[in-house]
């Protein structure tokens, strides 16, 4: 069996690659390990670009998801805590000025948007599903990628346990951060790790009043230093940083949750849906091309979160390649024309990679003044993965990476009302959060 490319992963990526595609009248053939999307949240951020994308192929599917944000009058307000059942240290309204605003929808058809990825992949993977030229095969697990000058050979396991082989003149791997594909073909990331992040994910009714809810909340708290990212119908994502593997938050996420988030919310009046782990880095693949093997999103390319590039950049890959694949299965340009799918996207992406790591250690100009720093985070954790850490056993490494943890979140009792100097603390922070603007503003990049 042939067909002209052979997509793996149906995230954001992928999906897109494969609907493009399809718009050129190439057959695609999507592979894809889950037999459902994933409802734990991913990305947020949808901008303005990735709208426009989506739109080539149908401005039905990038009206129906625009649709699909809040109105961005109540998606405006990115606030600092100290305890989320006190008032806000302080805030950046992201509609404040006007003239900006205006420029803004100046520029595109369409708005920087909130679209939590557990809800839009739904709606993706239903545009596939009505793409007659996408076979989207569910449930797969890919066993190996051949790839050579002439041809490719993927092979893959269905969910009855049979494993099939599909021949390709192109294989598109969007399989993610971790892509097995990439590490099979012994393609290299380089750059550093930042952070372990774990998540909760969970409802809560009342822990913000319907027009007093913050897009972004950054809270410090005794039990928990994190942001706290507004979704739609009261579900929230929770985020936190963790040293080690070994700890508690990725051995047993859900109980360390469970006990975690009424202190950290102030509240018990929530359900807990799911948990996860990530690890955050700003890594990039040495190569985004190997022989017949094309690296997109994920796979080619990591950031931290601090920007909301990640999901927008492989959209924006996947745009990039489409009509040059077009191009070179027509016959209308030779195969070397896809050596500049590098060439085009390794600068974007090195620039998104620069900007979401500045906008990250930006942070610490607010989270020095409590003594708990991105930078020492870093420090931390790289030195948890080094010698002579790294060969200690989880057994004993674990009290002491949450023992550091604790000791670091500590320190943001210093912005307790009744803690000494915490009202001129307060003040010091509010008068730095204004500039953290560039964090959330990002419009000349949005367009890479």
């Amino acid at each position: 069996m042939s067909t002209p490319v052979v997509i793996i992963g149906a995230g954001p990526a992928g999906t897109t690659a494969a609907l493009l595609l399809a718009r050129r009248g190439i057959r695609t053939v999507l592979l894809e390990r889950r037999t459902s999307p994933l409802f734990h949240p991913a990305a947020h951020v949808i901008n303005a670009r990735t709208l426009e994308i989506w739109n080539e192929y149908s401005p039905e599917l990038a009206k129906s998801i625009a649709a699909m944000s809040p109105p961005h009058e109540q998606v405006n307000l990115i606030s600092w805590y100290g305890d989320l059942a006190g008032d806000a240290i302080g805030s950046i309204d992201l509609l404040s000025d006007p003239e900006r605003k205006a420029i803004v929808e100046s520029q595109s058809p369409y708005m920087v948007s909130h679209i939590g990825q557990h809800i839009l992949m739904p709606v993706l993977w239903d545009a596939v599903d009505a793409e007659p030229l996408i076979e989207f095969r569910r449930g797969v697990s890919v066993e190996s990628v051949e790839s050579n000058s002439g041809d490719a050979r993927i092979a893959f396991r269905t969910l009855t346990g049979d494993v099939d082989e599909l021949g390709a003149p192109y294989v598109l791997a969007c399989d993610g951060a971790n892509s097995a594909t990439r590490d099979a073909a012994g393609i290299s990331l380089t750059g550093p790790v930042l952070a372990n992040m774990g998540s909760a994910f969970f409802t809560s009714n009342t822990l913000f009043p319907d027009d007093a809810r913050p897009l972004l909340s950054w809270i410090y708290t005794p039990d928990l230093c994190g942001v706290l990212i507004s979704h739609a119908d009261h579900r929230y994502i929770l985020m936190t940083a963790y040293l080690h593997p070994a700890q508690e938050i990725a051995r047993n996420g859900r109980r360390f949750w469970e006990k975690t988030l009424p202190k950290a919310l102030g509240t018990n009046d929530f359900t807990l849906e799911s948990t996860g782990t990530w690890v955050m880095t700003s890594q990039t693949a040495d190569t985004f091309r190997h022989d017949r093997l094309l690296l997109l999103g994920d796979a080619a390319h990591r950031f931290p979160h601090t920007g909301g590039f990640g999901l927008n950049s492989g959209v924006q890959d996947a745009h990039n390649l489409a009509w040059k694949l077009d191009a070179v299965l027509s016959g209308a340009a030779g195969p070397e024309l896809l050596d500049t799918y590098d060439t085009e996207r390794r600068p974007v992406v090195e620039k998104f990679a620069e900007q979401s790591v500045a906008n990250h250690f930006r942070m610490d100009d607010i989270g020095k003044r409590v003594g708990i720093t991105n930078a020492m985070l870093a420090k931390a954790t790289q030195a948890m993965g080094r010698a002579p850490l790294n060969k200690l056993p989880g057994r004993l490494i674990a009290p002491i990476a949450a023992a550091a943890t604790r000791k670091q979140m500590s320190r943001s009792r210093s912005l307790r009302p009744d803690a000494p100097g915490s009202t001129e603390l307060r003040a010091e922070i509010a008068a730095a959060i204004p500039l953290q603007l560039e964090h959330f503003v990002s419009t000349g990049l949005q367009f890479g």
